[in-house]
């Protein structure tokens, strides 16, 4: 009799648990679509997408001219009928019936009932559109990817993560709470985010500059031509391979590190707390600054000349190689406690003090300031 009842008991409790997960479970509802337009003559693909929804929206070229949508919804709600009432409140429309320009547009209401719990409207669009289009649009919370060839691209967006390649022409975004991945462009840029990281892979600037901030989010930078200007806050930045020319290269972060290699131009990097690395990098006209504080400085030049280069931080310590046929006015200083030491290179002195070198180097054409507030080390050696 005692195992009967502990069999009931067993028996009551995996039917409560049965019982329970029937009545937690969630219910989806799916539902699948497909826009075409025949070829036209199209400059401008707008996509208008500011709803409340999650998902994907990614963008691809085709050489018909055509445009083709593809699209899922995907609801998840408590039960069957309110998971079909959620996707009858999501539509998707194409109108490209005004001039010159075709319409994608996402319409959701602007409170939607799943907000703010654990059920949600998921949306995947596939758009295909001719090359070499321009694309402007407006999103939220959805992923926006792009891949070109197409010409220039304005996205303003909220909490969207963006991804473009493979575009060609002027280049505007904005969004927040998201990352931001570029590649292949060829053209001016202009990136905002906040809270995201940004990164540039392979990009020509034609005219202009490159313009990128954020917030609390790594900037990675590689394979650039061009002038680019770049800040964020509490993380680090890291320059890789860039030729700016006769531009510059403009790189402000705080609290965080700034890694630099392969850099060609006016170079100015500046942050604190933390350190500042460059590498086989060259400078070969304007105003450098390269500035840190309670944290090191190595620098290592292959190239200095017709340029004033200013190299400061603040109780810590500052390294720099250069040629040794490098042509400069060179002053360095350090404060009581702070020492100076030279090696390879063939300085005329003009002024030699404990904490105090300037001296001349070649015909002295460029000029080279390297100093240290607070009590830290100058190392500077000629190879």
């Amino acid at each position: 009799m005692r195992f009967n009842g502990l069999t009931i008991v067993l028996k009551t409790i995996a039917l409560v648990f049965f019982i329970c997960r029937i009545c937690s479970a969630d219910f989806t509802s799916v539902r699948e679509g497909t826009l075409e337009e025949k070829a036209r003559k199209w400059m401008d693909f707008v996509i208008q997408a500011n709803v409340e929804l999650t998902g994907k929206i990614q963008v691809i070229s085709n050489q018909t001219g055509d445009i083709r949508i593809t699209y899922t919804i995907t609801a998840v709600a408590e039960s069957k009928t309110e998971a079909n009432r959620f996707l009858d409140l999501v539509d998707i429309k194409m109108d490209t019936n005004r001039r010159e320009k075709a319409f994608l547009e996402i319409i959701a209401p602007s409170y939607v009932p799943w907000g703010g719990s654990k059920y949600s409207v998921n949306l995947e669009l596939l758009v295909e559109i001719p090359e070499k289009v321009n694309i402007e649009g407006e999103c939220r919370f959805m992923k926006i990817e792009i891949i070109g060839p197409f010409q220039n691209i304005s996205l303003d967006c909220d909490s969207s993560p963006i991804s473009l390649s493979n575009i060609y022409g002027s280049v505007r975004l904005t969004t927040t709470n998201s990352d931001i991945i570029l590649k292949s462009i060829r053209g001016d840029l202009r990136a905002e985010t906040t809270n995201g990281t940004i990164t540039v892979n392979g990009m020509e600037i034609v005219s202009g500059y490159a313009f990128l901030e954020t917030t609390n989010g790594v900037i990675t930078l590689d394979g650039i031509q061009g002038s680019i200007e770049a800040y964020t806050t509490y993380s680090q930045i890291k320059a890789n391979n860039i030729d700016a020319s006769d531009g510059s290269v403009v790189l402000r972060t705080n609290y965080a590190p700034i890694e630099v290699s392969k850099v060609i131009g006016e170079i100015i990097c500046e942050t604190n707390y933390y350190p500042v690395n460059i590498s086989n990098s060259d400078i070969n006209h304007g105003h450098s600054k390269i500035e840190t504080s309670y944290a090191p400085i190595e620098a290592q030049f292959n190239r200095l000349e017709n340029c004033e280069v200013y190299i400061s931080s603040e109780y810590n310590n500052i390294k720099l190689r250069m040629p040794s046929e490098t042509s400069a006015r060179l002053v360095a200083s350090v404060d009581e406690g702070g020492r100076i030491h030279t090696k390879g290179l063939a300085i005329v002195p003009v002024s030699l003090k404990p904490t105090r070198l300037e001296g001349i180097l070649g015909e002295g054409e460029a000029r080279i300031e390297v100093k240290v507030n607070g009590v830290g080390n100058i190392d500077i050696t000629g190879r």
